[in-house]
Order: C-alpha cells, then sequence, then structure tokens
C-alpha cells in the first residue's frame, strides 16, 4: 500500500469515527462575549508593575528609588501629562515615497512624556525623592514635593535592543535556566526602556544669597525673568547678558558678576503641571502649551484684606509676599533639542481673558437696572493706560464707547487646561525650482477656563477663590506659536460644538495613497466628545459628539495670494486669512451627534493612519475615559468612512489582523464575502474568544477543532473553529433565577445555591435540576484562578517530556473532611465545610441542614482540557487623563487615574494587539519514519511562545495538552514509542498555535501551516539489537577461545609424553635395555619426596634457631 492510499484511507476512518468535520476529542470551551458589554480588547503590558500573565513588562524599581541611580528608572505614576512622539514614521503628505521610505527606514521613533501630577492619596507620600528633582533651592522644595504633586520632568522611551527581533521583546534566556528549563509566560520580557532626559526644575522661593533682593521672597516670574520675551519691557537689560562659564560652577553665588537672573536663564522651563498640551513640529521642536501649573505667585492685595467685625486691616503695598499656589496658564514653552533637556518662553501667555470671554462674562454696571449707567469691563485691575501695563502678551484695549476705560485683553486664548491640541503639516511643491515648502499649524480647541461672576464696587470679589470654570467652544491657529488667530468665536450659535474640556483632538491628512474613494481629499480637524462646564449652574453633561471642520492643504502664504515669499524668516497667521486658507466659524460640521460610545471626558483618542499594515483603511481609536458615574475601559474604533459605525472591542464585528486571510486587514466586509462562500456561520471569530470572569453564562459553546480534509494529500483549507452552545435556554433561566449569570457567579456560589442548581430546593425532593452543574462550577473556578494575577496554576508551565499523554484523573478527587450536616441539630454546612460539588471519600450522601440527605457526587469530569483553551482577556485597568499615541504600529496609553473611586493613579503603559499570530510548522518529520522533531516559526516576530498539540486519531484521544514550548526548542515526541510509554505507531496530528505578548493565539488552522497530519512509526529497538549481536559475538568469542585453549593444552599433552619417551628410552639404554619404565618413574618420585622433605626439615630448624634467639634477648627461656 502506497502512502498516498494509506492517507486516504485513514481520512476516511476518521470521518467514520467523528460525523462531523471536527475533531470532537477535544471538547474546547469558549465564551463568547455579549456585544453589548463595554470593554477593551487585548492589550500587552510593556512597562510597570505586572498586571497581567501573558509576559513580563519593564518593571520599574520602587517608587522611592532616585531616577539617576535605580537600576530601571521610569516615570512616577501620574495623571494629566503630556505625550508626544518624536523621530515619527507615520507617512506624511509633503514628502515622496521615497523620502518616506527613507525617512522611516532611518528613524527611531521615541516617546516623551511631560510633566503631569503624581500624587497618589493612597500613599500619601512623594513617588519619587526629592534629589531626582534639580532644583536651585533644594531645602524649601523637598518640603513641598512631600506627598506628589505636579511635575514637570521630561522622560524619553530608549529604543530596544533588538537583539532577537525589532517587535521589543525577547526571550531572556539566563531567566529560563533560573527556572531550571521550565517554559512560561516570564521567560518573555519587554524590551522598553524609559531615560529621564530632565529631572524637572523650579523656580526657589527666596532670592539667592549675594542678590539685592536677599531674603525676600521671589516668584516664578521673577525666576524666568531672563527669557528672550521680557528683555524688551527690563529696566536694565544688562542683569541677562550672558555669563562666563565660571558663573556656571557650584560656588558662582559668591562671585558678584554673576547675575542670578542670567543664571538661570538656561535652567528656566516650563513650570510643574498637568492638562497641559504638546505639540512636536518639524525637526523635533517640542511645544508645551498652558494646563494647571504650580508655581510661586504674588498674592494681589485685595486677597491680603483681613478683618476683624468692622474693623479693616491692609497689608503694606510694599512687603511683597508670596505663595505656592495652582493656577491656569496659557504660556508656551520649546524645547529645540527633541529630548527635552533645554527650554526655552515662546510666550508667557496672559493673566487677563481673551477678550470674547470679557465681553460675555465681565460687564457689569453700579446699577443693573438703570441703563443710563454706563456700563464697565473687567476689574480694576486689569484697567491699563497703555500695553505695558499688562502681562505679557496682553494688549490694552478700549472695549466700550469710552476710550478711557480701557482693560488688558488677552490677544490668544485664555488661560486654561484640559484643551485639546493638534497639528496639521501644510505643504506645496513649487514647481519652478523643484522644491517642497513645509510649514506646521498647531490648533487649539476648547478647553477649561476660569471666568469671574460676581463684583464688588470697581472689583471682583476675590480673584482667585471666586472664580467659576467655564468650557470654551473657539478655536485658534498659528504657525509659530507666538501669533494665534481665532478662527472660531467663543460662545458660538447651537449650530455650533458646544463648549467641552477634557476633550480630544485630531487631524487627520488627505489620504496619501489614495485608495479610498470615500474619504477626503482635505485635511479635517476632528474633535471627539468631552465635558461640558457652565459657571451659571452646576450642570455637567459628558458628550458623545463628533464634530469636523476641513482644512487646507497648502500655507497660507500661498493660499491667500497675498504675495508673500513663504520662504522669509516670518510669515504669522492674520485675521484676514480666515476665509481664504482658515476655516470659518460656521463652518463646522457635526459628523455624529450620538456616537456608539457612551458620553465620556478624559478619553483618549489615538489615529492610526491608512498603511500596508491595514489594508489602506484608516482608523481612529477612543480609549477610556469617565463619565459621573463610571470609568471606562472600553475600546471604540471607526475607519473615518461616511456611514460606517463606531464598534468595540471583541465585537463580532470588530477588525482584526491577520496574514493568512486574502487581505492582511479584515473587517465586516471581508467577513460576510466570508461566510457567503465558504464559511458557516458557526464559525467562531478571534474576537470571541477571549474571556472574563464576568463573561456571561448563557453564551457557554463547544468549540471543535477543525479537521484536515478527506484527499490525498491530506490537506486542509484555513479554516476557523466551530462551536455549540454548551448550555440549554432553560438551563440559563434556572440559574438566572438563582442570580447566578456570570462566570464568576458560579464559582462562588455558595452551598445552598449549588444544590438548588442540582435540584435539591425542597427536602427529599428534586426539582429544576441544572444539566452538568458540578461540571460547570468546576470549570468556572479554574477559569476564575487561572486569570487571577501570578495563579500558580498556570498551563504555562507544562513542559514536554515522555510523561505527557494524559491520565484519567479526576478534579476533586481527594478527600474532603466536613463537620457539618449530621444528625437533627447539625449546624447547616458552609462553603468551607463542602462546596455540594466535590466528591467525598467513602460517603454517598450528606444530611443538609434544611434540606435531608443529598447525595454526594462520585466524581466530576476533569475541567482542565476545557481550562486550557479558554483564553483570559488581558486589558489594562478602567482610567482617565491617561495618554496614548500610535508608535511602531500599535496603539499604546501611559498612565492615568481611575479605580473604583477614581483615586488609584497608574505607572504602566499598554500596547493594544488587534493582530492574531500564526504558527508555522518549519520543521517536520516525514510520515511512516521514526522522525519526532518539531520546529515553529511564527508570522509575528513577538511571538516568541507556541503551544502544541497532539491528538491520536486512532484512539479518539488526546495525548498531550497544548503544551507551553519556544522557536528555538520546538517540540520532540520521541516519547510516542511505545517502548518508552507512548502509544506507539499510528497515525496522529499535530496542532500548533502562537503565543504573542498580548494572550493572542492562533484562530486559524491549515495544513499548509500549523496543523500536521502523519503516521509514525517507532524507530528499530536498535539498543536491544545490539544487546543481542554484542552477547552472541561475546559468546563466540569465548567458545572459540576456549576451543584453542583446549586443542592447545591437548598438543602440549603430545608433547610431553613424546619427552617422556624419548627419556625412558635413553634411561633404558643406559640400563641395559630391561628396565621397566613404571619401576623408573616410581623411583624418581621417591627421590622427590625425599628432597622436599629435607627442604622442609632445614626450613624448620632455622626458624626454631630464630625464635629462641628472639626469646634469649629478652631473658623468656
Amino acid at each position: 500500500m502506497t502512502t498516498a492510499t494509506a492517507k486516504l484511507n485513514i481520512m476516511s476512518h476518521i470521518h467514520q469515527l467523528y460525523p462531523s468535520q471536527c475533531v470532537k476529542i477535544n471538547l474546547l470551551l469558549l465564551l463568547l462575549y455579549s456585544a453589548q458589554v463595554v470593554i477593551s480588547a487585548n492589550w500587552a503590558q510593556l512597562a510597570g508593575p505586572k498586571a497581567q500573565n501573558a509576559a513580563t513588562p519593564y518593571i520599574p524599581q520602587e517608587w522611592y528609588k532616585s531616577a539617576t541611580t535605580a537600576k530601571r528608572p521610569m516615570w512616577s505614576a501620574r495623571w494629566g501629562h503630556a505625550l508626544v512622539i518624536i523621530n515619527q514614521t507615520s507617512p506624511r503628505n509633503d514628502m515622496t515615497t521615497e523620502e518616506n521610505s527613507a525617512r522611516i527606514k532611518e528613524a527611531q521613533p521615541r516617546l516623551v512624556l511631560l510633566g503631569g501630577d503624581d500624587y497618589d492619596a493612597n500613599k500619601h507620600a512623594n513617588l519619587f525623592n526629592s534629589d531626582t528633582h534639580d532644583t536651585v533651592n533644594s531645602t524649601s522644595t523637598k518640603n513641598r514635593l512631600n506627598g506628589g504633586g505636579l511635575r514637570n520632568d521630561v522622560w524619553v522611551s530608549e529604543p530596544p535592543s533588538s537583539r532577537q527581533d525589532s517587535a521589543g521583546w525577547a526571550i531572556e534566556s539566563r531567566y529560563l535556566r533560573q527556572n531550571r528549563g521550565i517554559v512560561n509566560s516570564n521567560i518573555v520580557r519587554s524590551e522598553m526602556r524609559w531615560k529621564q532626559t530632565n529631572p524637572g526644575r523650579h523656580s526657589p522661593a527666596t532670592w539667592p544669597r549675594g542678590s539685592p533682593q536677599f531674603p525676600n521672597p521671589m516668584t516664578y516670574d521673577d525666576w524666568i525673568i531672563c527669557q528672550d520675551f521680557f528683555r524688551g519691557a527690563l529696566l536694565d537689560p544688562s542683569i541677562c547678558d550672558e555669563l562666563q562659564d565660571k558663573c556656571y560652577n557650584s560656588n558662582a553665588e559668591a562671585d558678584p558678576s554673576c547675575r542670578a537672573e542670567a543664571l538661570w536663564k538656561r535652567s528656566n522651563m516650563w513650570s510643574p503641571r498637568r492638562g497641559h498640551g504638546a505639540l512636536v513640529v518639524k525637526n523635533n521642536t517640542i511645544y508645551v502649551i498652558g494646563g494647571r501649573s504650580r508655581e510661586f505667585t504674588r498674592m494681589d492685595d485685595a486677597r491680603l484684606v483681613g478683618g476683624i467685625q468692622d474693623h479693616r486691616v491692609e497689608t503694606m503695598r510694599d512687603h511683597p509676599t508670596t505663595r505656592e499656589e495652582t493656577l491656569l496658564k496659557n504660556d508656551i514653552w520649546v524645547s529645540e533639542d527633541g529630548l527635552g533637556r533645554q527650554w526655552r518662553l515662546l510666550t508667557p501667555g496672559c493673566k487677563d481673558p481673551q477678550e470674547d470671554v470679557l465681553l460675555q462674562t465681565e460687564v457689569w454696571s453700579r446699577n443693573i437696572n438703570d441703563p443710563n449707567v454706563p456700563k464697565s469691563i473687567g476689574s480694576i485691575s486689569a484697567k491699563c493706560t497703555k500695553s505695558t501695563d499688562c502681562y505679557g502678551q496682553a494688549e490694552c484695549r478700549a472695549l466700550t464707547e469710552s476710550s478711557d476705560n480701557k482693560v488688558c485683553v488677552c490677544p490668544i486664548f485664555s488661560v486654561r487646561e484640559h484643551h485639546a491640541v493638534a497639528v496639521q503639516h501644510r505643504y506645496f511643491v513649487d514647481d519652478n525650482n523643484n522644491s517642497t515648502f513645509t510649514e506646521d499649524y498647531m490648533y487649539v480647541v476648547g478647553g477649561f477656563t476660569s471666568v469671574r461672576q460676581s463684583f464688588c464696587a470697581d472689583s471682583s470679589c476675590g480673584s482667585a477663590t471666586n472664580e467659576y470654570r467655564l468650557a470654551m467652544d473657539d478655536a485658534w491657529v498659528s504657525n509659530d506659536g507666538v501669533s494665534w488667530v481665532q478662527f472660531k468665536a467663543a460662545f458660538g450659535s447651537r449650530n455650533s460644538f458646544p463648549g467641552r474640556g477634557a476633550h480630544a483632538a485630531l487631524v487627520i491628512h488627505a489620504d496619501q495613497f489614495k485608495a479610498n474613494p470615500d474619504y477626503e481629499e482635505n485635511d479635517i480637524l476632528w474633535i471627539f466628545g468631552g465635558e461640558t462646564s457652565r459657571p451659571q449652574n452646576d450642570d455637567v453633561e459628558y458628550l458623545n459628539d463628533i464634530w469636523s471642520v476641513e482644512l487646507q492643504v497648502e500655507p497660507c502664504c500661498r493660499k491667500n495670494n497675498r504675495g508673500e515669499d513663504c520662504r522669509s524668516s516670518s510669515n504669522p497667521l492674520k485675521l484676514e486669512d480666515i476665509g481664504y486658507c482658515l476655516p470659518r466659524s460656521f463652518d463646522w460640521v457635526e459628523n455624529r451627534f450620538h456616537a456608539e460610545w457612551t458620553g465620556r471626558s478624559g478619553h483618549v483618542v489615538i489615529y492610526e493612519p491608512a498603511s500596508s499594515n491595514n489594508a489602506f483603511q484608516q482608523q481612529v481609536f477612543i480609549v477610556g475615559g469617565k463619565n459621573g458615574s463610571d470609568v471606562f475601559h472600553d475600546v471604540w474604533s471607526w475607519d473615518l468612512r461616511k456611514g460606517e459605525v463606531w464598534r468595540n472591542d471583541f465585537d463580532s464585528k470588530q477588525w482584526y489582523r491577520s496574514t493568512t486571510d486574502a487581505k492582511f486587514y479584515v473587517g465586516p466586509g471581508q467577513r460576510r464575502a466570508m461566510q457567503d462562500d465558504s464559511v458557516s456561520a458557526e464559525m467562531s471569530m478571534p474576537y470571541e474568544h477571549y474571556l472574563t470572569v464576568d463573561s456571561e453564562l448563557g453564551i457557554l459553546k463547544r468549540i471543535f477543532l477543525p479537521l484536515p480534509d478527506d484527499d490525498i494529500d491530506g490537506a486542509m483549507n484555513t479554516t476557523f473553529a466551530t462551536g455549540k452552545l454548551l448550555i440549554s435556554k432553560d438551563d440559563i433561566d434556572k440559574m438566572t433565577a438563582l442570580n447566578v449569570r456570570t462566570i464568576r457567579d458560579l464559582a462562588n456560589a455558595d452551598l445552598y445555591t449549588v444544590l438548588k442548581m442540582r435540584g435539591f430546593d425542597f427536602p427529599w425532593k428534586t426539582k429544576n435540576i441544572v444539566s452538568n452543574i458540578c461540571y460547570l462550577r468546576s470549570l468556572s473556578i479554574a477559569f476564575v484562578n487561572k486569570c487571577k494575577l501570578d495563579t500558580s496554576h498556570s498551563f504555562a508551565t507544562t513542559t514536554a517530556h515522555s510523561g505527557m499523554h494524559r491520565n484519567n484523573q479526576r478534579f476533586g478527587g481527594s478527600a474532603v473532611k466536613i463537620s457539618c450536616g449530621f444528625g437533627e441539630d447539625s449546624e447547616p454546612c458552609g462553603q468551607s465545610d463542602w462546596d455540594g460539588c466535590t466528591p467525598l471519600e467513602g460517603i454517598t450522601r450528606v444530611d443538609v441542614h434544611g434540606l435531608g440527605d443529598v447525595t454526594v457526587p462520585s466524581s466530576v469530569p476533569d475541567p482542565l482540557r476545557d481550562l486550557e483553551m479558554m483564553n483570559c482577556r488581558q486589558v489594562p485597568e478602567e482610567r482617565y487623563f491617561a495618554t496614548g499615541a500610535f508608535l511602531n504600529g500599535n496603539i499604546m496609553i501611559l498612565g492615568g487615574k481611575g479605580g473604583e473611586d477614581q483615586t488609584v493613579v497608574y505607572r504602566d503603559v499598554w500596547s493594544r494587539d488587534d493582530s492574531f499570530p500564526h504558527a508555522v510548522i518549519e520543521t517536520k518529520p516525514l510520515s511512516r519514519t521514526p522522525e519526532s522533531s518539531f520546529l515553529f516559526v511564527s508570522n509575528e516576530a513577538s511571538a516568541h511562545l507556541f503551544e502544541y498539540k497532539v491528538v491520536d486519531v486512532t484512539e479518539r484521544s488526546d495525548v498531550t495538552p497544548w503544551i507551553l514550548t519556544t522557536a528555538e526548542r520546538g517540540a520532540d515526541v520521541s516519547w510516542l514509542d511505545d517502548k518508552k510509554g507512548g502509544p506507539g505507531r499510528g497515525w496522529y496530528i499535530m496542532y500548533v498555535r502562537a503565543i504573542d505578548p498580548s494572550g493572542n493565539k492562533d484562530f486559524q488552522y491549515s495544513s499548509e501551516t500549523n496543523v500536521y497530519l502523519w503516521y509514525y512509526v517507532p524507530p528499530l529497538p536498535w539498543g536491544l539489537i545490539t544487546g543481542y549481536i554484542s552477547s552472541f559475538v561475546f559468546l563466540s568469542l569465548v567458545l572459540f577461545f576456549e576451543y584453542r585453549r583446549r586443542k592447545r593444552k591437548a598438543a602440549l599433552e603430545r608433547y610431553a609424553i613424546r619427552r617422556m619417551r624419548r627419556k625412558f628410552k635413553l634411561h633404558a639404554m643406559s640400563e641395559g635395555g630391561k628396565t621397566d619404565w613404571r619401576d623408573y618413574y616410581l623411583k624418581r618420585d621417591y627421590k622427590e619426596n625425599d628432597r622436599r622433605k629435607k627442604k622442609v626439615s632445614i626450613r624448620i630448624s632455622n626458624h626454631t634457631s630464630l625464635i629462641l634467639s628472639f626469646l634469649s634477648v629478652f631473658n623468656l627461656k
């Protein structure tokens, strides 16, 4: 019989054993998650304290370690921070395909994290020592930092070492050795590293010694006075002249020529803050914009007014009083080194509101009921006569009919926090000189500002304590960071988007590849969700709307035909650009009034550009956020096409990636096509195969592995597993009536609930029995334990050896002692005594209080076979005010705040993974040979771990569970040999699946890649054969040498006889020939015996003489 014929026959035999085209020998239980429940997709944890079981992240050193001396430094747990990417690899429209390819090839993208708030209410302690901050006055700063707080440090992610791959994950062989060769998920380790490029610098509380102002308190404004923006306003600009190098030594304070103001210029940077915005423009220039900061400020005299009853006391106006406060900012800082080491102030912003805010919120009159009384704008502190009376960039303007009533007005956006920022890369191609001009436009949209609502006489009552939060609905743009144009006014009409803060904004550039006609040709600025806030009431509305406005692609210097040279040193935007190259207020379009996701604020929005990695399908992702009652950790995505809906992760219609499909990026359209053509509607989609302990029992399925087709080659096209509902609707209704709906509910069910599901609801009666309930409960308990962090029971510690085939051990087979339920006065059985399902050794019935005799199950089926195929969902915890980025093809989130009481601050990095790895059997044994080695590879670089299962077709059983291994180790199935205890000769199927650090595994099977059918033939018993041959050769040699010995002995005897005959003849001749030979030998023997006796007597005589001599010496005769 030929091999091909044998395969054909065995395939026919398989299908006789299994009527459906699935291997039913391995019943795989998977739960399909309800689309209505909101929860995130599988994520890989790159850094932070370990919070999952799939891999080992970069675990930083303890909180209290110094960032400069720690072996594993990393930023502290924080929220409200900013994040940018330098050396970005996303394609840019202003570059050619060749330039983009070269840029991507040479770039090493890195994350830059800036500032944030690391105050942890649960710890009440600083997360870093004060020595991690470079301060001018460390004594005052040390007390100021206790308990954590606002930060202005800068951290940069280090690129992976790429020792084994470029995906940032590697197997550490030393951990494998430390684990005594046992393969588990801990050996896969993240290569992410963090480096602190700027520890953060703070202004001192007082002027230093040697300064004319010592020991007066100083403010943050005093500290940055030598920044270039203020130089023209200084009375003595020489104090900011460049200093000699000696002034930057440790003893510079003693030198009067080293002015402190000039000395501080190099260390000046933005004050510690949260809720700020950050952008990266060309040449990796980083901008930090606004936010809520902590700094020393001079207190207004109005705030220093106190009183006892009717007496009024004012402080001395010439006595400076400072206090460290948190206040809103609209300053803009820039770092041109790409790492945030050195910073330069572009504009300090303003302390006064912008014009439309003033006109809307600070118009007052001494008598509001008398229209003849002139109205005033702003408080007395805002009055001015010229612009130099105003702080920073503010201008002195007359906003009323009276030119004498001038106030300070901010020409840029007001101070604010949690605003949205975005950057647009505009460009045009100059055909005259065949060059490309590029210009980056920065956008600021919305945010929370503070307004004053109550006034006393000419001033507001308590400017800092009586401010109200207002959610802005304005939009600003700038191409240099100093001159800003407001292209959407605040307090707009109802046709425009409402004011909001803690929202998100994106600029999505036109489709560079022109691969999808549904996408726009212009760039678009989008805003998503957010939170409203109005001073008039305390109502807060959480939004789930989406607004957009189209943006021109070319810079304004070319688009508005002003005749300006775009390559001149400065082309600041102007108001007249609105309508030509900048959008207008009424150009905004509401794309979606109510999106599919719940209204929220503090969420992360990340854009994935079109590329070959996603079949040129753009995607926008929304992660996390919060509303008035909940904190979210769901993930929603949208492909930007009109009419398409947002899709939630783990939804059956969610997109996923797989190179085994005809299209690399598979979505709802592709899935429908596959179902119509070749795939059964019962197929299990990948997102449906990952469970949580809160997954509902009503959608429990039994999944069957696919089987190769019955053709000559035993081939199997790429296919999915199929499933069948495990629990009937009637049983689900019975469990629901007992409030058992999820895996957690069933695992935690008490004794009486379990017994009710077994039918013991009334004494001596059974009813409403849930089929197979004890098995389902044992499976639920095992799954809950499996998904616990660092659980001791895990399939990850399984190793391949000769004894890996199944045994018949039963779950709960050990004896359980109980001390309840006996006698009429017995106490009720508690859960710690007996759970209602576990078999009890030697006990068949238990007298349960209130129910009478209850039968004890003799055995419960082993759930481990099904448990090994139940995958735990791996997701970050719910959070808001985190940051996110798209880096190296992955969606990433960092830090944030969350928890049930919203007091948990996170210190971690997660990467979303919607790509499912696919294993390939690279090396495999030939059929009908004793070869036994398998080697595996994966299409995903980060998938270093593999699992394999061997199925015995003839015996209808699994030979092994899913066994964990690595690509280097592969699998050796030589233990199949019956002489080693294995099942021996026969047909077997090898299933292989790859595992990546997010816990994703193969969900498709093909005989061309990860499934192999072969006929195993045990090797010949060469040891036994060699033993037989060696024994035969040894015996033959023994016989041969014995034969030679005897032959030689016979020859010697014949020679001795001939010799004796010759001697006798000679003796006879000497005796005359009459001597008998017997007498001759007898005489000779007598003579020999006489000689021997004489020798013995002589020896005895000599010994006696020696003894006597010895005795005489010691007088012992």
